[in-house]
């Protein structure tokens, strides 16, 4: 009898990797080993409305409890794997339970980076990796209190947006010259940085956080610089890192990721890994890239899928990604490192344009803010690989080149 596929991690990326498994043919058995008790759910909301709508786990379920009945998967929930026996092809569990396997998906994807300041324990201080903190936080989100954002990526911008929306005080402060820095350009972070301060937001870029003080629960946050802000709720998000750990366990490669080729098959011709955790080639970079977000996650799976019931499929979907702050939606599609020129069509005053990125001519990516007809356009010409004139773009509206 065949064993089944083990999948490690109750994620995303392992709910779709069920749904194209299935679709694909594959008739055997499908293991689930999810750190949560809870049944996986969607992970976008932590950042935004879960924080203060006060809704239950249940509400964002990827999937019902009938799904894995139907689709005959076997949930181990709360338990995480220990141990991978790559000659055996076993993994060991928390509980000690031994499962074996025909093929594993690691789907493990990343870890907050965590700061461990003085003060850091303190009530009222997290980080939103999982439905768990978001349920612990919540406690602290009041109307008219103060939060503090330590970093403004997009978890502290779009937490910033709720927690403001709700009508606390808000605080963002962010070690680099800008809010953004590492995932966009100037253009988006001047953009953002100007949304959120005629909301009522502070930002405060440059700012080093050093330690946290209070009795019980958190009361200030205090910077290298001596600068000190009011605090009764603290979320930090100053990035994440792959979880890369058990994969080094057992000596399957890593790079910034567990290392995979084009159909997400690792070092080792047994073990798979997908989503957060799995670093990659890109048709649209020259570089091995790991990317942070569902379209990516569910892609990836479906190729794994593809491969795992004996079809080639090479994963070369057009990356793209969205936030929601406010009554603001970001959608991006492709991937803008590299370029030297931006055409800007819209006004960004009316919170409606689209940034397209070009190399030479040569378009990279776009950043569509309440522009869903640029987004799906960009996102088609990228499929497509083809190269809008950027005049043209640029005579179609309003626009600038930069």
């Amino acid at each position: 009898m065949t064993k089944p596929i083990v999948i490690v991690g109750a994620s995303h990326a392992a709910v779709q990797l069920v749904t194209s498994l299935r679709q694909q043919g594959w008739q055997h058995g499908i293991t689930i080993v999810g750190r949560e008790k809870h049944f996986p759910y969607h992970r976008p909301p932590l950042s935004k409305t879960m924080l203060t709508d006060g809704k239950s786990v249940e509400s964002i379920l990827l999937r019902s409890k009938l799904f894995y009945e139907k689709n005959h998967v076997e949930m181990l929930l709360g338990q995480s794997v220990e141990n991978i026996n790559k000659n055996d092809k076993s993994v060991t569990l928390s509980s000690e339970k031994v499962l074996s396997y025909s093929k594993l998906v690691l789907c493990i994807g990343s870890n907050p980076v965590y700061l461990n300041l003085p003060g850091e324990t303190l009530k009222g201080i997290g980080y939103l990796r999982d439905f768990g903190d978001v349920d612990r936080l919540s406690k602290f989100v009041k109307k008219g209190k103060r939060a503090v954002l330590v970093g403004g990526g997009y978890i502290g911008l779009e937490a910033a947006a709720a927690l403001r929306s709700f009508g606390m005080e808000v605080t963002i402060l962010e070690s680099m010259e800008r809010i953004l820095r590492r995932v966009t350009e100037p253009e988006i972070s001047a953009f953002y940085t100007n949304a959120h301060t005629t909301r009522g937001v502070n930002i405060v870029t440059n700012a080093q956080v050093s330690a946290f003080s209070g009795e019980e629960q958190v009361q200030e946050v205090i910077c290298n610089d001596g600068q000190r802000f009011p605090a009764d709720l603290v979320i930090i998000g100053v990035g994440v890192r792959p979880n890369v750990m058990l994969a080094e366990k057992v000596g399957i490669e890593v790079d910034n990721g567990i290392v995979v080729n084009a159909q997400m098959l690792t070092s080792d011709p047994d073990i798979y890994a997908i989503g957060d955790c799995a670093s990659f080639p890109s048709p649209f970079t020259e570089a091995r890239i790991r990317l942070e977000s569902v379209p990516n996650a569910n892609e990836q799976a479906k190729c794994a899928a593809a491969s795992l019931c004996g079809k080639l499929k090479t994963y070369d979907a057009v990356p793209w990604f969205w936030s929601d702050q406010f009554n603001m939606k970001l959608q991006i599609a492709g991937l803008s490192h590299g370029y030297d020129n931006i055409v800007l069509r819209g006004d960004t005053m009316s919170e409606k344009f689209s940034a397209w990125y070009f190399k030479e001519d040569i378009l990279l990516a776009v950043d569509c803010i309440n522009s869903p007809a640029d987004f799906i356009t960009a996102k088609n010409l990228l499929t497509a690989r083809k190269n809008p004139d950027k005049h043209l773009i640029a005579l179609s509206e309003k626009a600038i080149i930069v």
